[in-house]
């Protein structure tokens, strides 16, 4: 870059350099921001120079996407910076339309924003119909790659929990996204994340069924299958123990309806979280 200030490629390998280092800083329990701040920085002097280069917006697209998921995690409000990477992967798109991961990344930016929204009190709707409509796309150009189906398995999950929240059921979100998770293990039966969405599902679902324990039950006992079956598949996914913790809690509060001593599963649910 000192030698060519124009040399475009020479930005997009420096910003691949610090995405690289973020990704090994977040590995060792290290704050990013500086690394992603960086990759930005350089993705953006590259597309002042050849704002028509699809793989750039691409990889500004991903770390914003990056850094919006880190400052949801810290309850600071990420919705422009969802937004941004979102208007960058959509230019992506128009640039090249064919490339079947940009329509995949676009559905997880908009499904990610949509959980911020839902996790702060906004609607999630709009975000999540737009994070369907792109792993649609992506589908109807990969039918054979997994990730598509785990989001919208997981948007159908966004979706109960939504209406979970509004103290509604959630049975039409529950069938949608037992089709998708049908359809996306017989692509592939050993990707666990779609396991652990699926049991999540089960698990609110449980939690709405107000007027039979047994039903509720029954619900967290598909759950537990799903979450042994990601287990063994992947045992190091953090994600399957917080969804055991969740199932453990709620076989609690269905033992405590019937007056039993729901302690065995606060126990289990200690242990698995």
């Amino acid at each position: 870059i000192d030698i060519n200030p124009m040399y475009v490629e020479a930005y997009n390998g420096l910003g691949n350099v610090h995405i690289r280092i973020a990704q090994l800083e977040m590995g060792r329990g290290e704050e990013p921001d500086n690394s992603l701040d960086e990759a930005i920085d350089t993705f953006k002097k590259a597309l002042a120079i050849n704002p028509g280069l699809a793989n750039l917006r691409n990889g500004l697209a991903g770390t914003l996407w990056v850094k919006g998921g880190l400052l949801a995690g810290r309850g600071l409000d990420a919705r422009d910076i969802y937004q941004e990477a979102a208007q960058s992967m959509e230019k992506a798109i128009e640039i090249n339309p064919n490339v079947m991961h940009y329509y995949s990344n676009l559905g997880f930016i908009y499904k990610d924003l949509g959980g911020y929204q839902l996790n702060y009190g906004f609607h999630p709707g709009q975000a999540l119909d737009k994070a369907d409509q792109y792993f649609e796309r992506a589908m109807e150009i990969n039918p054979k790659a997994s990730e598509h189906y785990w989001g919208l398995v997981d948007s159908s999950t966004l979706r109960s929990r939504y209406h979970h929240w509004l103290g509604k059921r959630s049975d039409t979100y529950m069938q949608r996204a037992r089709k998708y998770f049908d359809k996306g293990i017989a692509v592939n039966a050993k990707y666990p994340k779609l396991h652990v969405c699926m049991a999540e599902n089960y698990i609110l679902q449980a939690r709405c069924t107000t007027n039979s324990t047994v039903s509720a039950l029954n619900l967290l006992k598909k759950a537990e299958g799903l979450l042994r079956t990601a287990r063994k598949i992947n045992p190091k996914n953090t994600d399957i123990y917080i969804q055991e913790g969740e199932m453990m809690l709620s076989r609690a509060a269905c033992v405590l309806k019937g007056k039993q001593n729901p302690s065995t599963y606060f126990k289990q649910a200690e242990q698995a979280l």
